[in-house]
């Protein structure tokens, strides 16, 4: 008799509780999934009680979910994995910016190296780069031309300057928000 007691207030706490969630559940496109859930929840609290008098056997709901959650919890080895390809995307992503940016400017980077802090928020601490002056530079304002016959020296102009190399860490230092002594530029 304490079996059918327990099956019988088992039943109305779930027919209790599916009628509590349905009169707060809004009308809207998943209402008639969030019932079908909740109609097999009933299902299971009027059928289990049964298979497990049958099979001396208990059902627990609870640790099925349990069970079934761990198994679909990702790994630690593939977060591990995807943490370090987030990581080198962005390393990719901001070695490309920095190259385009690089390019615009008349200048040809041929190798870049970053420095980068944090384990989950990535921080760019350090740029170390090899640079060298494009051929067709892009001309931001025009020089006064001067003119003079005298021996001709060799052209130079894809060797990069003290000037070029304190404008690069210039720019790069105020996009990235680096401090310039951080900006290592090899020619």
């Amino acid at each position: 008799m304490a079996f059918l007691n327990e099956w019988m207030q088992g039943i109305i706490m779930a027919v209790i509780i599916a009628t509590i969630i349905q009169m707060i559940l809004p009308n809207g496109n998943n209402k008639k999934y969030i019932e079908m859930v909740i109609g097999i929840y009933i299902l299971f609290t009027i059928i289990s009680p049964i298979i497990s008098k049958v099979s001396k056997k208990d059902f627990d709901l609870d640790e099925g979910i349990k069970n079934s959650v761990k198994e679909y919890t990702p790994k630690q080895q593939d977060e591990i994995n995807n943490d370090e390809y987030i990581k080198q995307l962005y390393i990719q992503n901001i070695k490309n910016d920095i190259k385009s940016k690089l390019e615009v400017k008349g200048y040809t980077a041929t190798q870049i190296d970053l420095v980068i802090k944090g384990e989950e928020e990535y921080i760019l601490e350090g740029v170390d780069l090899k640079i060298t002056r494009t051929k067709q530079k892009v001309v931001d304002k025009i020089d006064e031309v001067k003119i003079d016959i005298s021996e001709k020296e060799e052209d130079n102009s894809d060797i990069l300057q003290r000037e070029d190399i304190s404008i690069i860490k210039e720019y790069i230092g105020s996009i990235y928000d680096i401090e310039e002594n951080n900006i290592t530029i090899n020619k």
